[in-house]
């Protein structure tokens, strides 16, 4: 087996993969069977609504602020912050700034995949 690396550019802008059922875009950065990582880039005033996935993730926040929003609650998005969001709990992005996020998953899916997400 081979180490992966990926590299991504930190400055703002639209990624090659239109995610599904998102407004936000993407870039797959390495997967292992069914663990992987994408780089998610939603412009200023864009959004992913409730949804729940398959896999619990870890979403890293590069660059940006928006808000988060996990069982009714409003959590800040910021660069450094760090949240372990449990696959089957309805959660929301909202960007208020052009927002880089880094998303970990298992059970991880494509970011254009159909079934990357379900919306509540």
């Amino acid at each position: 087996m081979k180490l992966q690396i990926a590299r991504f550019d930190p400055h703002p802008g639209a990624l090659p993969v239109q995610m599904a059922d998102s407004d936000g875009t993407a870039m797959p950065l390495v997967k292992l069977n069914e663990f992987g990582a994408d780089l998610i880039r939603f412009a200023p005033g864009k959004r992913v609504g409730l949804h729940t996935h398959q896999g619990d993730h870890i979403l890293v926040v590069v660059s940006g602020t928006g808000v988060l929003t996990f069982r009714g609650e409003r959590h800040a998005l910021y660069a450094g912050v760090v949240y372990l969001v449990p696959g089957s709990v309805p959660h929301a992005i909202d960007a208020e700034t052009e927002l880089s996020i880094i998303a970990v998953g298992n059970d991880h899916r494509d970011a254009g995949a159909e079934d990357r997400l379900e919306v509540v």
